[in-house]
């Protein structure tokens, strides 16, 4: 969803919610305490495109439009992570602690991604990934 669209909705009570995935690393200093490194590496909604099955006065059939997903699975986590936070991390991580081990902290919800999940370590490998 762009951020500079507006959602119109007919009542207060039927606002849709939507779930983000938000990656975030503690920030970095020096010794002269300047901070030499503070990043947000993405936000990403749990949305899809999908084209319009009938022409309203807003818009005509077959424009695309961005729905929330629901019922989001581990599948559907685990393909965020892969397809895009690995990547995001891999582009803005420092170079100078490229060695260093990158620990990915999830809370307990049964949707998260096992640690022992094999596709998820195959695409870490190529970074030092620890996930916990």
């Amino acid at each position: 969803m762009k951020m500079n669209q507006v959602c119109y909705y007919k009542s207060i009570n039927f606002i849709g919610k939507v779930m983000f995935l938000v990656v975030l690393a503690l920030p970095r200093f020096d010794e002269l305490g300047n901070e030499i490194f503070s990043e947000k590496f993405g936000v990403f909604p749990f949305v899809t495109q999908e084209a319009a099955k009938r022409s309203s006065v807003n818009r005509p059939a077959g424009i695309m439009e961005t729905k929330r997903m629901t019922g989001v699975k581990r599948e559907t986590i685990k393909s965020y992570m892969v397809e895009k936070l690995i990547p995001a991390i891999k582009e803005k991580w420092p170079v100078e602690d490229i060695d260093c081990p990158i620990l990915i902290q999830q809370d307990n919800a049964r949707t998260h991604i096992d640690v022992n999940d094999v596709e998820f370590h195959q695409a870490a490998q190529k970074m030092v990934l620890i996930y916990i």
